[in-house]
């Protein structure tokens, strides 16, 4: 098993930014789901990321 230690790729946070600003959503409401390897892409994404909030 392969363990990703690396921070997310800055697409997915730029793409988060994106939707966050975007005058149609409500930015304190996107939520983001991984299923298969998209769950450590998840994981990764709440643990290192600057601009995702963890509740």
């Amino acid at each position: 098993m392969t363990i990703l230690t690396n921070p997310p790729a800055p697409p997915l946070q730029t793409a988060y930014r994106v939707l966050e600003q975007h005058p149609q959503i409500i930015g304190s409401r996107i939520a983001m789901l991984g299923l298969s390897f998209g769950t450590s892409v998840t994981l990764r994404m709440a643990v290192y990321s600057q601009v995702i909030k963890v509740f």
